[in-house]
């Protein structure tokens, strides 16, 4: 059992080092940066890794990849959506004060 999980764990290793960069190149272009880019490849195997998915069907794990960047997307979107609801109507609070400023008080 133990030997099993060793010949598994070296299977992934050498499955992510092998396929990695073919996929973040992928999810790179769906996502904004390389950092999300990595976060999302990196969920893509972990969820191949709980539901027990053979690495090697690479069309999946692409496929899964690009689910896990979809879900990044919206995740961002809402939380942008939540940002700007929170703000609620400051920058027209804002604007008619800026507005009886001096041109020299709106410089920075």
């Amino acid at each position: 059992m133990v030997m099993e999980n060793v010949a598994a764990h070296e299977d992934w290793k050498v499955c992510f080092s092998e396929l990695a960069p073919g996929l973040l190149l992928f999810a790179r272009q769906w996502v904004r940066s390389v950092a999300d880019a990595e976060d999302v490849v990196q969920e893509a195997f972990v969820r191949f890794w709980r539901r027990d998915l053979s690495i090697h069907n690479r069309a999946l794990l692409y496929s899964a990849v690009r689910s896990a960047a979809l879900d990044l997307i919206r995740r961002d979107s809402r939380r942008a959506r939540r940002e700007v609801e929170a703000l609620g109507g400051s920058e027209q609070t804002v604007q008619p004060q800026f507005e009886q400023l001096d041109d020299s008080q709106r410089e920075l």
